[in-house]
This record gives structure tokens, sequence and C-alpha cells, in this order.
């Protein structure tokens, strides 16, 4: 052969061998070999000699190099030409030797379904052909650069096309001895493993077998980050069980036939562990069957390890039948952590390669490719999957321009410049998380335990890969139950170790996503840092912009990006939610990479937190007692937005409320003052969180404020840590340890000297009593807290009392005395702006003058109430005037009208959920539906309550429970 490139570049002269050196004179002559016989453009081979960077001079130099290499041909110069359009070199395909090994590989693979034994020869030939690394000698341009590339890749399918000729013959050992020395070189290759492993396997060597597939998983692990795929486990399975391998194929002809190629069937094998995506599933199936007038492209998009590769190769799989022309795919590893994006042109040529497109008319051109690939499918039925894109510019140039071809995509980003079906993917729902957690750890274990099942899923945010990874730690543990890993996944500070695997890691996955973000986009990777430091779950714009330090259009717009790159998600105009996993993940980072940058985000996040709460609460309840110095403020950030009114304050509470918990729980250790944000945000928030029905954050609050106090030897924020988290052990009826929690805060009033103090605890002794049904104890701590109160001048607290007092007459039946008491209690709360107890007291004289049967009167302070409570978002008041308002409606004989108010009732009661409400408001209707002479449907109603009412631990509600005629509960 004259010509060579599957080795150093050789040039066979008239003088003799000429090899390749590093000078641009063989550059161009390597640029021309690989197109053997076609003109190449001459900017296209500046652009390769000089890289992309050619002097001024190019142009000469060109003519100079052109003449050299007619010089070095020698008598063969005539093959050589030149003209404006470029240059070629035309030579017969016996004379390169890229030719000859091409035509080699092709005949084999013709042979090889009918005569193993003739497509070994092939093989073995076009092998035989290779000196070295391809092209060899001198320097590459892009184009060499990715046509060595292919060639590499040829030559190593080529050797694998060989083996499985050899395990088609019976010859394992010749095969295996070369698959080793084959795999020492490229470990990677899966197919090749598979092979080796078929060969010991049919030499009678499971345990060879079984060690080759441990080395297999060993090397994927190291170089790539990933377990063997589906077609080597499934070859593991069978050697454990000793089950038979199909008989290898013998030799049937002896003649070489000239066979049609094959349709390229690229998909991977689809995962057997899948459930639910119904939905998405039929939009890409409705997709596929459409009739368009071009071709159709689906790209899914969704954050990393929620599945996406896993639907769309499911849809491929169902729609294979659809395309008989075949199934493109391409792993575009835009998602890898240890891998580059693969070039367009590298992808390109592969899959014009597998549409029978010969070597040397691939030209390495992207746009040349791209529009040959569109001429070859243009007359075609075929799917094409393109799978974890970086993005659209990768995607481009591998799409189909005619009808009758589709499209898959799948990437983390939305992809879209591209004209396609955007479909988001989003984590799978908590039943079907649990169901898959069953497929893979065994359904009967599940189901033994399906809190715990639940609490494994809800931890690794329903993702399928959190799932996949618990999952298969569960089955390797059998002897673990379910509770013991839900128990370890509870500590956020081992979770991401424990969601790991083998080769499955969650860490990993989002570790991709946060490279390309902080590699692109600094602004918006440190905006996820800091939000995960502070432990946010909802996230807005002005706490980013005070992490950030920046004005709120900065935050935005990185909060934006991060959708965009699914490490958040976008809930509403100025509301994210970053998933747990994410959270834990980006307070890691915070950790090693922000330092004392991150400690100052945090005081100023405290700061504007502080600020805004503390006016968001004068909107509420106007309390001088709660008032706090804040005199560790950042004064920039403490400065609180203009609330319009109670429904704005409450809405800006409602959604910063996790964050506020979030940030005093992360600061209750520091050392230094911002840790006080836990003490500061419980006074300030006393009035709002156990009124919206939130007691375990308010506990969790309180128990974080009562070990700063303690530290800080704060007296006045331990007495109220430990009266509030008394409320909570209330609503949970462990009445023993509340009275021994409001004594302790009692004793500290007492010896600090504390009016204040001891007069708040007083007036929650007498409520603890009162809820245990001791109405005369309840008054006595009552009265006394209320002469303290009226000696310090304090309406507030005065009506509040007030109003526990009426509603204990009205427990007792005296309706009237409680009516005055109410109206005393309402007039203090108007007169200093107390909102919230306004609210509940126009909520007790609704039930109250539906007793004395006044119904305008009901009528008119529960409107009121219902009012006043949704807008201070006042639950408790609220749900008590619709219940209230509901049975005043059903004695008027407003049946429908009571029925609506009691369901309204039902839903406040859900929200959040309270079994007690419930199951009161749930009587309501029961009532109503009697009234109309519904009575399977009241029975019914009546059971659920009654039912809801007895597992309960909330205390009981005298005044309702005699308003609606039930049975009398005991106290707990």
């Amino acid at each position: 052969m004259d010509f060579r490139v599957l080795g150093p570049v050789t040039v066979r002269t008239d003088s003799g061998e000429r090899v390749a050196s590093g000078g641009k004179l063989w550059t161009f002559a390597a640029l021309l070999l690989v197109h053997p016989g076609e003109t190449v453009a001459r900017e296209r081979v500046i652009t390769e000699i000089w890289n992309g960077a050619p002097p001024p001079s190019a142009g000469a130099n060109l003519r100079t190099y052109a003449m050299g290499l007619r010089r070095l041909l020698g008598s063969r110069a005539g093959r050589f030409t030149g003209h404006p359009a470029g240059y070629r070199l035309d030579v017969e395909p016996v004379d390169v030797d890229l030719c000859v090994f091409e035509r080699h590989a092709a005949a084999g693979r013709a042979a090889l379904p009918g005569d193993p034994a003739t497509a070994a020869e092939h093989f073995g030939r076009a092998l035989g052909l290779w000196r070295g690394a391809p092209l060899a000698g001198p320097r590459h341009g892009p184009v060499l650069a990715m046509t060595a590339e292919i060639l590499d890749e040829q030559r190593l399918n080529v050797g694998e096309d060989r083996f499985a000729a050899l395990l088609d013959l019976g010859r394992y050992e010749e095969a295996a001895g070369g698959l080793r020395r084959h795999l020492a070189g490229h470990p990677l290759r899966e197919r090749a493993w598979v092979q080796l492993m078929t060969a010991l396997y049919r030499q009678g060597d499971p345990a060879a077998a079984l060690a080759a597939y441990a080395d297999a998983r060993a090397a994927l692990a190291d170089g790539l980050g990933i377990d063997p795929g589906e077609e080597l486990r499934a070859l593991q399975q069978v050697v454990l069980r000793r089950d038979e391998l199909p008989p290898p194929r013998r030799a049937l002809i002896t003649a070489t036939v000239a066979a049609e190629p094959a349709a390229p069937r690229q998909l991977p094998r689809v995962t057997p562990f899948f459930v639910g995506r119904a939905a998405e599933l039929a939009a890409i199936r409705s997709a596929l069957e459409a009739v368009p007038d071009g071709p159709v492209a689906v790209a899914v998009h969704g954050p990393g390890g929620v599945g996406k590769s896993a639907l769309v190769l499911r849809a491929a799989h169902a729609a294979a039948a659809r395309f008989p022309d075949g199934q493109l795919y391409a792993d575009l590893r835009g998602t890898s952590l240890t891998s580059a994006p693969v070039p367009a042109t590298t992808v390109l040529a592969r899959f014009l390669r597998a549409l029978d497109v010969p070597s040397a008319e691939i030209s390495g051109d992207p746009d040349e490719d791209a529009a040959r690939l569109r001429s070859v499918l243009a007359d075609r039925r075929l799917l094409v999957v393109l799978d974890n894109a970086a993005g659209a510019e990768q995607v481009t140039p591998l799409l189909p321009a005619t009808a009758g071809c589709a499209v898959l995509i799948t990437g983390r980003r939305p992809l879209d410049p591209l004209d396609a079906i955007v479909l988001p993917v989003n984590p799978l729902s908590e039943a079907e998380a649990v169901r898959l957690l069953a497929e893979l750890a065994g359904t009967e274990r599940i189901d033994a335990e399906p809190e715990a099942a639940a609490r494994v899923v809800r931890h690794g945010d329903r993702l399928p890969l959190a799932v996949r990874v618990a999952g298969a730690r569960l089955a390797a543990r059998p002897e673990w139950p379910v509770a013991m890993l839900a128990d370890r996944l509870d500590d956020d500070a081992a979770r991401l170790d424990e969601l790991r695997h083998g080769d499955l890691a969650v860490r990993t996955c989002l570790r991709v996503g946060y490279r390309d973000l902080a590699a692109a986009d600094p602004v918006a990777a440190r905006a996820l840092r800091l939000a995960g430091a502070a432990g946010l779950s909802h996230v807005r714009a002005q706490a980013v912009a005070a992490l950030l330090d920046d004005v709120p259009r900065v935050a935005r717009d990185a909060l934006d990006r991060l959708a965009d790159a699914q490490l958040v998600h976008a809930e509403g105009p100025d509301s994210y939610r970053m998933h747990d996993l994410v959270r834990l993940f980006a307070a890691e980072l915070a950790s090693a990479e922000d330092g004392g940058d991150g400690d100052a985000a945090l005081r100023r996040l405290a700061s504007h937190y502080l600020g805004t709460a503390r006016e968001a609460a004068r909107c509420l309840r106007d309390d001088p007692v709660a008032e706090i110095a804040g005199d560790w403020l950042e004064p920039d950030w403490a400065v609180p937005p203009p609330f319009t009114g109670p429904s704005e304050a409450v809405a800006w509470l409602e959604a910063e409320r996790d964050g506020m918990v979030a940030l005093a729980r992360r600061l209750a250790d520091t050392p230094d003052r911002s840790a006080r944000l836990a003490i500061d945000l419980m006074w300030v928030l006393q009035s709002y969180l156990p009124r919206g029905g939130h007691w375990s954050d308010y506990a969790l609050l309180a128990e974080q404020a009562r070990r700063v106090a303690d530290r800080l030897g704060d007296r006045r924020g331990e007495i109220l840590a430990w009266t509030i988290l008394s409320g909570a052990d209330q609503q949970a009826s462990r009445f023993d340890a509340a009275a021994e929690k409001l004594n302790r805060a009692l004793g500290l009033a007492q010896r600090t000297g504390s009016p204040t103090g001891e007069a708040s605890v007083l007036s929650h002794l007498g409520h603890l009593y009162q809820l245990r049904g001791d109405d005369e104890r309840a008054l006595t701590y009552y009265a006394r807290a209320l002469s303290r109160y009226e000696l310090m001048k304090l309406p507030l607290q005065r009506g509040l009392l007030l109003h526990n007092i009426g509603e204990i007459h009205l427990a007792r039946g005296d309706a009237e005395e409680a009516v005055a008491l109410l109206d005393a209690a309402l007039r203090l709360q108007r007169g200093c702006r107390d909102r919230l107890g306004a609210a509940l007291t126009l909520a007790m004289l609704t039930v109250a003058y539906c007793e004395l049967d006044r119904h305008d009167a009901a009528q008119a302070n529960g409107t009121e109430a219902v009012r006043l409570a949704a807008e201070t978002g006042h639950r408790q008041a609220e749900w008590l005037a619709l219940l209230g308002r509901a049975e005043s409606l059903l004695r008027l004989g407003r049946v429908e009208e009571s029925r609506e108010a009691a369901n309204t009732a039902l839903e406040v009661a859900a929200r959040p959920a309270d079994d007690y409400r419930r199951a009161l408001a749930t009587y309501a209707l029961a009532r109503a539906a009697d009234a109309l002479g519904r009575v399977t449907e009241a029975r019914t109603l009546w059971d659920r309550a009654t039912a809801l009412r007895a597992t309960t631990r909330t205390p009981p509600l005298p005044v309702l429970e005699r308003l609606l005629h039930l049975p009398t509960a005991s106290a707990r």
C-alpha cells in the first residue's frame, strides 16, 4: 500500500517509504488521506494546519505546502490536484490502509451471522493493518483529532467483532486470552466484559466468569462512576444460577453473501424497576403517534436523579415498532462528573457509521456531517434518543429534518431554543416512590412497615435515584427493619452519606449539576450555597438578597437561573422550593467554600427576618410585652417592607415561617450575638404561630430559644420558652408535663422578680386547669393574673383573660354572663389593636349568641369573626366562628347554608390537619344531613366524626361540644 494512516502516517515515495514528522506539510497530507477522492475546502485545510489560528500569510504558505506535497508524491503527483474550491488526492482504495481496513471490517460483519470463520478471517486481516496509534506523526487540528478518535473506536469495535466470531466458533480459550489483553488497555468496554464472561463460562469456569464481573464492576465504578449495564448484570445472574447460555452460532455457509445492512437497534435495555409516570408516557406516546408535517421532538427535563433516562428509554422501547428503520441512541454525557460532554461531531460520525456511511465519507465538519445525516434519514422512519444533553447547541446538529423521524431528548435544563414538545419530569408521588422501594427491597417487607417506608422515600425527596439507593441498601441488609434505615436518614448531617450504595450516590448526582453551575454562574452558585447554609427549603428573593448583600433584582435573577438548572423549583412569582437533598448538599458546599462570608450572610438574613417579622406581628397584635431590643441586628437589613394590612403580613409570615425556624435552629449554637435570633423570634412570633396551628414549629423554636437563653443568662426568655413548651404539651393532652414546665417557669419569674413573666405563667396555669376541666382552679389563677395585669395597665393581656373567663361561663351554661365578659374583652382588644384576640372573641360571641337563640347577633359576630380571622391567619378563630354560624343557620332552618359553613370549617381544620377540629366540623355536617332527611349520610358522617374524636389527643372544647349536643368527652 502506498498510503498508511493506521499508525504513523506513511507515504511510499519514489525513493522509498517516508514517515511523517510534525511539520505542517504532513498535517496537509494526512487531512487529504482521511478524505481520499474528496475535495477538501481550502478554508478547512487552513483551519486544520494552524488549528484555527492562521497567520496573515496562511494562503501563501499553503501554496508552498502544496508544492512540497507534489514533490513528496513524485511520480504520483498527478493524483494531487488543487483548484479554487480546495485540494484533492485521488487514490485507489487498495492503496490506502484505511480503505482496506474498512472493506475487511464490512465483509466480516456481513459474514458474521452465517459464517463466523470467514468473519474472523476478515476481522483479523483488518486488525493486522494497524501499526500503532492512528494518524501518528503530524500535528492534529480539529478534524484529525476527531478522526483519530473515531478510528480508535473502530479498531476496538472490530476487535470485539472478531472475539464475537471466535465465540461463535467455540474458540473460547483463544477468545478469553485476547479479551484479557484487550481489557487490560481498555477496561471500560462493557461489550468486551460480556464476551470475556461468556468465554470463561462456556469453558466451564463460572468462578472466573464471576471474578471477571467483579473486575468489570470495579473498573466501571472507578472510571465512570456507574454500575454495570443490564447485559452484564443479566449475564451475572445467568452464571449465578448456572443457567444455560444460548448455543453458539456455527458456520452454516462458506461463501460470503452480501447482506442488506441491518437497521440499527441501539436502545439500551430498560430498567426492570420502574413505576408510575403514566401521564408522561402517555404524552410521549401521543407525540410519537401524531402525523405532523415535520419530525417530532420531545425534550424531557428535570432534576438529576428524577428518572428522565428511564422514562425515555421505556417510551422508546414501547414505540420502537413504529420506527422500522431503526433506533439510534447516544449518551451525550452532559451530566457526567468524569467526562466532558460528547461533541456533536463525534455523535454525528457514530450515527452515520451506524447508518452504513463509510468513514471515508464522514468529513468531521459539523455542518457537512449534519447535512449528510439529514439526507440519510430523509426517507426513513427512525427514532433517535439523545440522552443527558448539555444544551441545545449540542443537540441541534443531530436532529432530523423530515417527517417520519422522531427524537427523544433528556437533559436537566429545559432546551428552550429547540422546536420541541417540552415535558418536565417531577419526583414520584409518595405512593409511587413506596411502590418502587417495594420492588427493590421486597413487597412483604415494605408492606409490614408502611410508615417507615414513607419516611424513607420522603427523606429521599421521592427521587427515583434516592429510592433506588435506599432499596438497594435494604436488599443488601435483609436483617435491617425498614425503620432502621428511616432513623438513619433522619440525621440531616449523615443523610447524603446514607444515600450511597456501591456506585449509586445521590451526592455525585448533585455534584454534576453544581459543577456546571459554578463554572458558568458564580452568583447563582453562591446563592445556592448560602441558602443551604441557612437551612432554607422555601426561598424568596428578598431573603436571598440579604444573603448575597445585594438588591432583590440580582437575587431574583439568580433564583431564576437556579430553577433553570433544576436546583430549585419555582412555586410562584417569587417563591422557590429547594428539595431537602439539594439543601443538605448546598450546606456542605457552603461549609467548605464560604467560611466567614457565610457567617456574615446568615447575620444579614437573620436581621432581615427579625426586622420584617417584628413589623408583621405588629400588624396582627401590638403587644408591648413582646417588644425586643434587637440591638444585634444589621441595620441595613433590619428595615421591614411596608405591609398594607394584616393579610399581607400573614402571607409573608406563612411564606417565611420555615426559613425563620430553620435559621434560628442553625444559629442557636453559634457563639456570636446572632444566636439570639431564636429568642427574639420566639417573642415576636408568640401570637402568630399558635393561632396559625403551627405548634410543632413553635415548640421547635422555643426549645432552641430555651437553650440559647440558658447559655446567655436571659431569664425572661427562659420563662417564655418554658411557657410555650408547656403549651405544646397541653395541645397533646400531656397535662402533667405541662404543669411541670409551668411551675419551673413560675419559679424563675418569682426568683428574678419578673411581674409580667409571673402574670403570664399564672394565666397559662389557669388555661391548663381549664383544659383539664377544673374550672374553679382555672378561675383562681385567672383572677391572680388579671389583678397583676390591671396594676401594670396591660389591656391586651386583660382582654385575653376576660375572654378565657367568659368561655368558662359559656361552657357552664351561663351564656348571659359569658356575653358580658366577652363584650368587655372585645372592647379592650379593639382599643389596643389586638386583631388576633378580637377574632377569637368575636367567634366565641357567635357561639354564645347562638346558645341564647339571638341569631341575628350570632350571624353578625360570626361574619365579622370569619373576615378578621382570615385576615390575620387565626385558623382556630375562623373554624370556631364557622361552626357557630353553621349551628345558628341550622336552628334558623337555613340548612344548605349551614352545610356550606360546616364544609368550610372542615377545610380550615385541614390546614394544618387537626383531627379534633375535623371531627367537630364533621358532626356539624352530620346534623345538617339529618335535618335534610338524609339518614344514611348523617349516620356515616356521625360515625366518621366519632372515630376521629376517639383517637385525637387534642383537648376537647366544651363550649362547642355543648352547642352541637355531643356526648361529654372525659377530660384527659
